[in-house]
């Protein structure tokens, strides 16, 4: 399949339908139009977020059918071995959404404790919470949403979920790949190949299992609550039948929970209803939202509802709902059953100032909303949404005595706000575990003090990842806000957070030019008046924020993660910013010196035209270059990107420049290596290709608000209604360029244009055996063309031949298993560490890269991975404090194929040899030079005959060598 540029539009191609017909409105349903309701919050727009990179463009929901065929396609490409070896690089002290915890009956001192993520997987402590490791072989099972034990000491799992859908479409959820069991005794977790959803089915039956209930003394007798029924087995999972009330009705709609009390009594809620079970048949349910106090419960405008039975008093049901229509999220009530639901009364009301902040200022009553009854106490109850309340009974037909238990705003207290799930520890209910949006927590002193228990349960939501060398990482979560991963923490993957725990994220950076600066950004919550959207800076890895203004615009609401670019460039010959140096002494023509920038303070050497007495000055291009492009969606302005040269100038004000306004938001960018073509994709389909941007250097040559604007702006593709995902420039070619595409239901979600900087580029599908999925980022590797590298929904795909005329595509997860993979980046820049004179005594020295070629992927579910396998090690120091002779070494091109240029400035003649050998240290070129010159030499090498790859290119003047790297292509 092609694409060329506009005049080649896509309409008649999307997935085989014709669409041809649609009107403005039909198709747009996947951008904006839920972000201009009242009382937005940060919490819906990372729903509104993944809607609008999942749903099918046309439909607006999502086919669990087509879900179910990317998953059956994905497992046929499983037989290819993968060689890409990924290392989790943390955060290893951060958790994620915990839908699930239990103790583990088969542990006499309950020292085993399991935990599931909603999407990073099964968990397992075996030191009671203090450490944990992933449990083996459950890479696959990642949506996991319920988790219970039988008394055989059988562990079921379900996976998928469908909460916080109303507003959204059918199913946004992560979707499951049906129940899982383990053994009597251990960890071997199995698909009941009776819950395997159906591919081409468009129900997809047990695609989403909202939860499980098991018989506590019938471990053969099995409730799920799923999104198309209540299904009960009367045989451990080997068969299923779907439930029915008295009259014969099929529970047949989405059911969001079940319970079952120590006698048999089963309590399912779904379709804003109760129905209760007296002793578990699942043809005797009844139906107690009849509307109207005490007999029967309300149904009207209700969306999700929890149920709880008391273990030691199974006439006592409890049930929390919250609110369907305008008031969705808040709670109605909490209600009380004595009697086994004949008659109810309400213990919490919704309507009390004193409970109103259960779900909290969000409403999040149908994303968390949990509940637990005290299991020697029917009269006490343990209630969780925004914060966890204890409701005590204190008067016989009153209301429940309500105290917030985890309302404070620091550590400890601060435990996480939304809570998805609560465990009290068997032999001691003093101890009580928690599930919540950011992981575990245990309080052991009756809910007086909580702990973090994180340590290695690995499952952060990630959005993105910024690196400069070593360990050193910054993420933009999901509630967890922005962490900090330093080079020295307790672990390799000890995380800091700086910008405040229950906050979302955004994209992040971290300078290689400073090492000390770091950018970020978070969503931007809905405000009455306009605000400077939330963008930052730090010259001290976040201990502080820069005071100088850095935010492009003021708005009043905008899109979770604006979108962003951060490059960076040693050497920028089309800058025209400048540095005035005054010489100390007086300088001879040739000299070289050393000249800080702007940026950083960067040092670079420069060789003098001409003499210079002391106390004379003159300009020095600043060839240390920066540039930061942030695109944003506004109520108050247009879709706009904006970019900035002086992002880690931290003492003044950034200058920002207005380059485009796009018809749709901006969720993609992609710059050429050399810095002259920026593209920018749209949440509406679009694809803009922005030239001639080195020419672009100030407010006449780079806004488009003025009549000199150099800018070149090109759409150059349309794709109606979908998202452009992610662009990838290949490294060394500004005409190799990638683009990605989401939303369910098409044919194609890769496109390649070799021609990409022509008039009339031509894009062609690359699909190949990939997977039909959201394809959510992607990168061409830097030293090989013909690789690229994405991240999907299920995973990491490579390929090593885009040029085959069927492109092959590899699932490459390894450890880090079929997680959603948000962000991938790889690591381009390599330059030194440079020791510069700071007086006659002291030194400075500004820290090299050490991690070149290494790419990083962030995950939503399992935090930050990194492989080395691109990488390329080893890079030797520039030093420049001595007063000694200074030696440089530089090549070019790089990569080469047939003669490599190395420059070579010295101020002493003499014999160099110059040796190139590859990455096992074998020496396979070799060539002996003559300087004559004390100044700046190039000397010219055939590398024709050497085999394409990555080797180490050294010279030694035999009092120092100098290396690099040398890319063969």
């Amino acid at each position: 399949m092609k694409h060329k540029n506009l005049l080649f539009n896509v309409l008649a191609v999307l997935a085989g339908i014709t669409i041809l017909s649609l009107t403005a409105a039909d198709s747009i349903k996947n951008q904006d139009v839920t972000l201009q309701k009242t009382g937005w919050t940060d919490h819906d727009s990372y729903h509104e977020y993944f809607m609008s990179i999942r749903n099918n463009q046309i439909t607006g929901t999502i086919d669990p059918a087509d879900v179910l065929e990317a998953k059956q396609m994905k497992l046929k490409s499983a037989g290819y071995e993968p060689d890409i070896v990924w290392e989790n690089a943390g955060p290893d002290n951060f958790g994620g959404r915990t839908r699930a915890v239990l103790y583990d009956i088969r542990d006499a001192e309950y020292k085993t404790i399991y935990a599931a993520s909603t999407s990073g997987g099964i968990w397992k402590s075996v030191t009671g919470g203090i450490t944990w490791e992933s449990v083996p072989g459950t890479g696959n099972i990642m949506n996991v949403t319920s988790m219970v034990q039988a008394s055989n000491g059988k562990i079921y799992v379900g996976t998928g979920e469908t909460f916080r859908v109303f507003q959204y479409s059918a199913y946004p959820g992560f979707m499951g790949n049906g129940v899982f069991v383990s053994s009597e005794t251990g960890d071997n977790f199995e698909l009941l190949t009776s819950t395997q959803p159906v591919v081409n089915d468009s129900l997809s039956e047990w695609a989403y299992v909202n939860e499980l209930a098991v018989h506590p003394s019938s471990p053969s007798k099995l409730y799920a609550a799923t999104h198309t029924g209540l299904k009960y087995s009367s045989d451990g999972g080997n068969s299923w039948v779907t439930a029915t009330d008295i009259d014969n009705n099929i529970l047949n709609f989405p059911m969001l929970d079940v319970k079952i009390g120590s006698d048999g009594i089963t309590v399912a809620t779904g379709n804003s209803r109760v129905y209760i079970s007296d002793n578990g048949d699942p043809e005797n349910f009844v139906n107690h939202s009849t509307g109207v106090l005490p007999a029967g419960l309300p149904f009207a405008d209700i969306t999700r509802i929890e149920a709880a039975i008391a273990p030691s008093n199974p006439n006592y049901i409890y049930c929390v709902a919250a609110k369907g229509g305008a008031s969705v999220g808040q709670l109605e009530n909490i209600y009380l059953s004595v009697n086994r639901g004949e008659t109810w009364r309400v213990v919490g009301p919704g309507s009390s100032n004193l409970f109103f902040n259960l779900f909290g200022p969000d409403n999040i009553g149908q994303y968390a909303n949990t509940i637990l009854v005290y299991p020697d106490n029917p009269d006490m109850i343990l209630v969780g949404g925004m914060d966890m309340w204890k409701g005590v009974k204190v008067q016989e037909d009153g209301y429940y005595e309500w105290l917030n238990k985890t309302g404070g705003s620091i550590e400890p207290d601060f435990i996480g706000s939304k809570h998805h799930s609560y465990a009290f520890k068997p032999d001691n209910i003093n101890t009580l575990i928690i599930g919540t949006d950011r992981g575990i927590f245990i309080s052991t002193d009756e809910l007086k003090t909580f702990q973090n228990l994180n340590r290695n349960y690995i499952t952060s939501q990630c959005y993105s990842v910024g690196f400069n060398s070593g360990k050193k990482m910054i993420l933009g979560t999901q509630t967890n806000g922005v962490l900090y991963i330093p080079e020295h923490g307790n672990t390799n993957g000890y995380a800091q957070s700086f910008d405040g725990n229950g906050l979302n994220g955004g994209h992040v950076f971290m300078s290689s030019v400073n090492q000390q600066a770091i950018i970020w950004s978070r969503g931007v919550p809905t405000s009455s008046t306009a605000q400077p959207v939330p963008l930052y800076r730090s010259d001290d890895l976040g201990q502080t924020t820069a005071l100088a203004p850095f935010s492009p615009i003021n708005t009043t609401i905008t899109n979770l993660l604006p979108v962003m670019l951060y490059w960076e460039n040693f050497d920028y010959q089309h800058s025209i910013d400048s540095i005035t140096y005054v010489a100390r002494d007086t300088l001879e023509a040739n000299s070289t010196i050393w000249v800080r920038s702007e940026n950083g303070r960067y040092p670079f050497q420069y060789t003098l035209a001409e003499d210079l007495n002391a106390g004379d000055s003159i300009k020095i291009k600043d060839k240390i270059f920066t540039r930061l492009f942030y695109g944003i969606k506004s109520t108050n302005v247009q879709n706009s990107v904006f970019m900035t040269n002086y992002g880690i100038q931290f003492t003044k004000p950034a200058v920002w420049y207005k380059i485009l306004t796009p018809t749709g938001i901006p969720k993609s960018m992609g710059l050429s290596n050399d810095g002259d073509y920026f593209w920018v994709g749209t949440r509406d389909g679009k694809l803009y290709r922005l030239s001639n941007m080195n020419q672009a250097q100030d407010s006449l040559s780079a806004d488009i608000t003025s009549d000199q604007c150099k800018i070149v702006t090109t759409e150059v593709l349309d794709f109606p209604g979908r998202v452009v995902t992610s662009i990838a420039v290949d490294p060394q070619n500004n005409d190799h360029v990638i683009i990605t595409l989401g939303n369910y239901g098409n044919d194609e979600y890769v496109y390649r244009s070799t021609n990409a900087t022509s008039d009339d580029p031509e894009f062609l599908s690359v699909q190949g055996n990939l997977p039909k999925m959201p394809i959510y980022s992607s990168l061409i590797e830097m030293k090989n063309s013909n690789i690229a590298i994405l991240g999907t929904e299920m995973g990491v795909f490579t390929t090593t031949n885009l040029n085959a005329s069927q492109v092959v595509w590899i699932p490459q997860n390894g450890a880090m298993g079929d997680v959603t993979v948000v962000q991938l980046k790889q690591q381009l820049i390599n330059t030194p560490s440079v020791t510069v004179p700071i007086d006659s005594v002291n030194n400075e020295t500004f820290p090299g890269i050490d991690n070149y070629g290494r790419i990083y992927a962030a995950t939503f579910g399992r935090g930050i991975y990194k492989t080395n396998h691109f990488a390329i090690v080893g890079i030797n120091e520039l030093d420049g404090s001595s007063k000694k002779d200074i030696v440089r070494l530089n090549i070019y091109p790089n990569p080469a194929s047939q003669n490599v240029f190395i420059e070579y400035n010295t101020t002493k003649p003499g014999q160099v040899k110059v040796n190139i050998s590859d990455l096992s240290g074998r020496s396979v070129l070799q060539k002996d030079y003559r300087i004559i010159n004390s100044d700046n030499n190039v000397l010219q090498l055939d590398i024709s005959n050497l085999k394409k790859g990555v080797y180490l290119i050294s010279l030694d003047n035999s009092e120092s060598i100098i290396s690099n790297k040398l890319i063969v292509k």
